[in-house]
């Protein structure tokens, strides 16, 4: 079901016709270590970019025990 509300948002994201382009970037923290992710999000509003970003981190947070996602 994460799976599919995240490709929803994506797709979302990637139909829309607005200009600009923003980065999330996500700190995930496991018991093995860590890591950083950014992601690049083109075409969206800021709205849409925020929602993306909230989505990433509660997808992510379901495979880590703490991610922490923003703009």
């Amino acid at each position: 079901m994460k799976k599919i509300a995240f490709l929803l948002i994506i797709g979302a994201i990637s139909f829309s016709s607005c200009k600009k382009t923003y980065s999330c970037t996500c700190v995930a923290s496991t018991a093995a270590g860590g890591g950083t992710t950014v992601y690049e999000i083109p075409n969206a509003t800021q709205s849409q970019a925020q929602t993306f970003c909230i989505a990433n981190e509660v997808y992510i947070q379901g495979t880590t025990q703490q991610t922490t996602c923003h703009l």
